[in-house]
């Protein structure tokens, strides 16, 4: 019945993995089903009205849709644009190439010290300040860039960029709310870039495409066999990053390669779920854990811990990954781990994940590690041998003749 457990050296919970692109593709601004690409169609209706008559410049305005995603945090999906805010910046482009020469929006810094034109919607997207409001240049094209959210908790979130002439990046940190209470949840981040924009393309207004710069984990769970049943409480990712700088690209897609971390979080876990009583029963079909309240993270490649090399202790000094999982296991209605109450496995993980897509990790229980590398379940096995056929020391041959012959 166990016959997965006898093979040695093998991790006992098998991770199955399916990778989700989330709108990676470019969503086109003027199709109908995305009543999101709402106008910006200037500072205010007032001001554009006496400003277009008297000297015919329509102010610079935006369309704007996000690509999809899902998260514990806040998530900003296409039909959720509009409730957040952006900021944008825009240069000058040489004449030469589609660089940029000088700047020409965003390059003041406001009253929490960052730099950007804020862009909210209210019915419409408009200037967050009337003061911020920018006309298009007679024939110079700009390049435009954009962040998203551009308003938050600044005393709480480690969130800040950096767009200059030269370099466009953004430094975050992805807190694990479960630990840090008083940090409020991870963000969404987005960037968008449009280049090469003139006044008479697109009734004025500039399209920006925002893509996703972080990663989303999702984990579901099933059983290995039909009559084992698990009960799960918390499960935590061991030695994965969760700072990093994010460097524009200079293509239209992120990649890994537009990333750059630090050591902020290894030796560290990121809580995926806590405190929870999820119950799987099934080995056909998987139970979401956590699709309700993914986890975003820095993109990153996690190498895993190998049990059959190295102890607990010593995976976290080689910064190597694993899950902890906090969970009681049954099998025919039996405890065989866990009987007095939780207990803790661990599980060897590895991952390699790209900005803007979603990852779906399938945990099929039958086992896992303890700290010493020992699988944690001992699977019931058997020896048999049959002795030689012995004669009966009393039944001798004497009267035992079978005559067919008859008489």
């Amino acid at each position: 019945m166990l016959e997965a457990l006898q093979r040695k050296n093998k991790p006992i919970i098998y991770l199955m993995l399916s990778k989700i692109n989330f709108l990676m593709n470019k969503i086109y601004l003027f199709t109908a089903a995305f009543a999101v690409m709402a106008s910006l169609s200037g500072c205010s209706d007032t001001e554009l009205a006496s400003i277009d008559t008297a000297q015919e410049k329509p102010p610079i305005g935006f369309h704007t849709v996000g690509s999809q995603m899902g998260s514990r945090a806040t998530i900003i999906n296409p039909a959720d644009i509009t409730k957040t805010d952006f900021r944008v910046f825009a240069f000058t482009k040489n004449d030469a190439d589609d660089n940029d020469n000088i700047s020409f929006m965003g390059g003041v810094a406001d009253e929490t010290g960052h730099k950007g034109v804020t862009i909210k919607y209210n019915s419409k997207w408009d200037y967050a300040n009337a003061s911020d409001c920018h006309y298009w240049p007679e024939t110079t094209p700009l390049n435009f860039y954009a962040i998203s959210p551009g308003t938050y908790d600044f005393t709480s979130i480690s969130y800040s960029w950096n767009i200059a002439k030269d370099s466009k990046t953004i430094t975050y940190t992805s807190f694990d709310e479960y630990v840090n209470t008083t940090n409020p949840s991870s963000l969404d981040l987005m960037y968008a870039v449009a280049k090469n924009q003139v006044k008479s393309e697109n009734a004025g207004k500039v399209n920006l495409q925002f893509k996703h710069i972080l990663s989303q984990i999702v984990f579901q769970a099933k059983t290995k066999y039909e009559n084992m049943q698990v009960q799960i409480k918390d499960v935590f990712i061991h030695n994965a990053y969760r700072k990093g700088t994010f460097t524009f690209p200079s293509s239209t897609e992120p990649s890994q390669s537009n990333r750059s971390t630090d050591d902020f979080a290894y030796g560290k876990s990121t809580c995926i779920i806590k405190e929870k009583n999820i119950v799987v029963n099934s080995n056909k079909t998987a139970e979401d854990i956590s699709s309700k309240n993914p986890s975003l993270f820095i993109p990153q490649i996690l190498t895993a811990w190998k049990p059959e090399e190295k102890n607990k202790e010593a995976a976290d000094a080689a910064k190597l990954s694993y899950l902890e999982i906090n969970c009681r296991i049954q099998q025919n209605g039996v405890y065989v781990f866990g009987k007095d109450g939780y207990k803790t496995l661990y599980v060897p993980f590895s991952a390699s994940w790209e900005p803007g897509k979603r990852y779906v990790y399938t945990l099929i229980f039958g086992g896992g590690y303890t700290e010493e590398s020992q699988q944690i379940l001992t699977p019931i096995t058997f020896d048999a041998s049959v002795g030689n056929w012995v004669n009966d020391a009393d039944n001798t041959s004497t009267g035992n003749d079978i005559v067919t012959q008859p008489q």
